[in-house]
């Protein structure tokens, strides 16, 4: 049996998978003070769910990607939202 946490990660992974941008929602009360955020605020927290949508690259994408390469320049992407390999 799947543990909640690892059928949320899958969840994520399939969304990835099928080229869809995921982010994940979680929630915590804070006093009617508080009046800033910090880094400790990512603790805590019930996860509400997902936000999951498509981020289709722009239409001329492929064509500013050929044009550069035809210039000979070397084309590297890099990101650091997927670390799956």
């Amino acid at each position: 049996m799947l543990t909640v946490v690892l059928r949320f990660r899958l969840a994520s992974i399939n969304f990835s998978a099928d080229g869809l941008r995921t982010l994940g929602i979680g929630t915590r009360l804070v006093g009617a003070d508080y009046n800033g955020a910090v880094e400790t605020d990512e603790s805590d927290l019930a996860f509400a769910g997902f936000v999951v949508f498509l981020d289709s690259p722009k239409a001329s994408a492929a064509d500013a990607i050929r044009e550069l390469a035809s210039l000979g320049v070397a084309i590297k992407i890099l990101t650091g939202d997927n670390d799956r390999r």
